[in-house]
């Protein structure tokens, strides 16, 4: 029978079969006789299946028709969303008028339920300026126009910081509304008006009795404070113009709203705040910062002009940590602050702050150019400190101006004897190097408290170009030694710089076997950290010994060995004067070393070499094997079994083996392949470690 033929009653009962909304709404849909015997059977499974979902869904947007057709059906009016939202609270907060009349009209409605956050119908109607719901839920009985929600914010409060300001008045008119309210964080109405800058709101809160125009809060700002902080300058007129407010009260900070405009440059607020008699216009927080401190660091060259005009305000005053307003302009760039208060008397241009930096130290570092020219042309300023600075950091600009001026030391020195030479060569700084050399009076070879030179420094710090330029000065000791015994070539060497150890090694005196105060020459240096180049070049010179020791008996054999460095260990094994047994102080040979950290390719070429003995032993009795066992080396090991007349069983001076060391951290690649070697052995010695660790076996 074809599915239309069926009665009504059928065809309820297929779509009672059904379990959701879409697909009883896709059936209804598929013809018009459907659609209209069901419909009226989708708004019942609604309200009765799935919550009454279809009545939240059409008060929020305001279908009142639907809305309607749900409440016909018997959907609950008091039916909550996720955040515990009513039909009523989603209407009113979308302001649709209509819908908010029905739903009041409903037996069982509750016009001042609350949600998640406590919010009621009317805290959010007032919230978005929904001037004819308010007015609605207001002539209802049991709502209350002064709720809180949960961070105790009323209507009243939610109306004001959104500017709707007839809802406001409607809020106003209501006896239970209290016009100073608190919410969590302290702030009235009042506050919230004046911080978002609505003026007209600010004139009918401040025509209310019992509302505090200098209320405090958790911050302890006032409204004239947030009105300030917002250069909301209409409000502070109002504000300024009420009995009992405090033009100069401190908030948390202890800074001042005088403080707080000037900071923020609202120059028609600063004007306002001078004007009062009772606000002091040099006023320091705890931080000792005025006024004219923080306009001066923000730039604000207007109101530093007002308040430089105060005969109270003091155009020097340092805080705590010796800063001036002029320090803060020159350290932040800004020239015509800078301009302006070097025209005040009293102002000192060479201040100095608890680190001992000027104004035009600070401008120096910051590369502001023009304030250095500006500060340089007031004659008490100290230069020294200055030259050393931009040579340190690069400030090719300066160190010209400062030279020029002809009136400075170039080799002027700080607390620690360092020239301005000095700290250009070591920061790579290579351009203030070229201007520095070309100054009558620069020793090229100064020293600093360390002992060390610039070409010593530059060698250090990996600064070829500059090697080169000092080189080739008149003067300059290629081989100058610093208090530890380093030179040029030492530093060069360990760090690899080929070109410059070819150009130190080219300078008549250079040693090229000089030790440290270690014992350490420029060729242990450079095998102990792989430097293949230069461990060539230096092998290669004449009065260098590929034998050295150092103050521990280590040799760069012993080092390359220890660290891994393949080729250095090949170079220097062809050595014939090379010892590559020899032992450090604790006995500890290139082997041993190589070894115990696992270096393969290292211990490869050591047990090809004739002279090297695979079982030599440490001051602890301790043999290449065993520490390659205790450490888990499996492919060194495997190397070390290999070797003729090597002992697998080998004991330290404690009776550990290389066998019993592996089964005690867990290395079972090595014990096993130790236990396979003994296993070839006399049976005791096999059997003995079976029964010794049967529990791991």
């Amino acid at each position: 029978m074809p599915l239309l033929n069926l009665s009504d009653k059928l065809l309820l009962c297929i779509s009672g079969e059904l379990d959701s909304d879409a697909d009883i709404n896709a059936f209804a849909r598929s013809n018009w006789r459907l659609y209209s015997n069901l419909n009226t059977y989708l708004y019942r499974h609604n309200a009765r299946q799935l919550g009454s979902s279809g009545l939240l869904w059409a008060a929020e947007y305001g279908l009142a028709v639907v809305v309607q057709r749900f409440l016909d059906e018997g959907a609950n009016v008091e039916a909550k969303d996720a955040r515990h939202r009513t039909p009523l609270c989603l209407a009113a907060e979308n302001g649709h008028e209509a819908v908010v009349k029905l739903l009041l009209a409903q037996h069982g409605v509750d016009p001042d339920c609350q949600d998640y956050y406590n919010r009621t119908p009317l805290s959010w109607a007032t919230e978005n300026g929904h001037e004819a719901v308010v007015k609605l839920l207001l002539g209802q009985h049991g709502v209350d126009p002064d709720s809180q929600d949960y961070y105790n914010r009323t209507p009243l409060s939610r109306a004001v910081e959104n500017g709707h300001k007839a809802v406001v008045k409607l809020l106003l008119a209501q006896d239970a509304v209290n016009p100073d309210f608190c919410s969590e964080d302290g702030q009235t109405p009042l506050s919230w008006a004046a911080d978002n800058g609505h003026e007209a709101v600010v004139k009918l809160l401040l025509a209310q009795d019992g509302v505090d125009p200098d209320s405090r809060d958790e911050n302890d700002w006032t409204p004239l404070l947030h009105a300030f902080w917002n250069g909301h300058e209409a409000i502070v007129k109002l504000l300024l113009a009420q009995d009992g407010v405090n033009p100069d009260s401190c908030d948390e900070d202890n800074r001042t709203p005088l403080s707080w405009a000037a900071a923020n440059g609202h120059e028609t607020i600063v004007k306002l705040l001078l004007a009062q008699d009772a606000v002091n216009p040099d006023f320091c927080n705890e931080d000792g910062r005025t006024p004219l401190s923080w306009a001066a660091e923000n730039g604000h060259e207007t109101v530093v002009k007002l308040l430089l005009a105060q005969d109270a305000v003091n155009p020097d005053f340092c805080n705590e940590d010796g800063r001036t307003p002029l320090s803060w302009a020159a350290d932040n760039g800004h020239e015509a602050v800078v301009k302006l208060l070097l025209a005040q008397d009293g102002v000192n241009p060479d201040s100095r702050n608890k680190y001992g930096q000027t104004p035009l130290l600070l401008a120096a570092a910051k590369r502001h150019d023009t304030i250095v020219k500006l500060l340089l042309a007031q004659g008490s300023v100290d230069q020294a400190p200055l030259l050393l600075l931009a040579a340190e950091n690069g400030l090719e600009a300066v160190v010209k101006l400062l030279l020029a001026q002809g009136s400075i030391d170039p080799d002027s020195r700080n607390m620690y004897g360092q020239t301005p030479l000095l700290l250009a060569a070591g920061n790579g700084r290579e351009a203030v190097v070229k201007l520095l050399l070309a100054q009558d009076g620069v020793n090229p070879d100064s020293r600093n408290m360390y002992g060390q030179t610039p070409l010593l420094l530059a060698a250090a710090k990996r600064h070829d170009t500059i090697v080169k330029l000092l080189l080739a000065q008149n003067g300059v000791n290629p081989n100058s030694h610093d208090d530890d015994d380093r030179t040029p070539l030492s530093w060069a060497a360990e760090n690899g710089r080929v070109v410059v150890v070819e150009l130190l090694l080219a300078q008549e005196g250079v040693n090229p076997d000089s030790g440290n105060k270690y014992g350490q020459t420029p060729l242990l240096l450079a095998a102990k950290n792989g430097r293949e180049a230069v461990v060539m070049l230096l092998l290669a010179q004449d009065g260098v010994n590929p034998n050295s020791h150092d103050k521990f008996d280590r040799t760069p054999l012993s080092w390359a060995a220890e660290n891994g460095h393949e080729v250095v260990v090949e170079l220097l094994l062809a050595q014939d004067v090379v010892n590559p047994g020899a032992p450090n102080k604790y006995g500890q040979t290139p082997l041993l070393l190589a070894a115990e950290n696992g270096r393969e390719a290292a211990v490869k070429l050591l047990l090809a070499h004739n002279d090297i003995d695979p079982n030599s032993r440490n001051k602890d009795g301790e043999t290449p094997l065993l520490l390659a066992a205790w450490n888990g080396h499996r492919p060194v090991v495997k190397l070390l079994l290999a070797q003729d007349g090597i002992d697998p069983n080998s004991q330290d001076l404690e009776g550990t083996t290389p066998t019993s060391r592996a089964i005690e951290y867990g290395h079972e690649a090595v014990a096993v392949m130790l236990l396979d070697t003994l296993r070839k052995g006399p049976s005791f010695v096999y059997e003995r470690y079976l029964r010794a660790f049967r529990h791991v076996f």
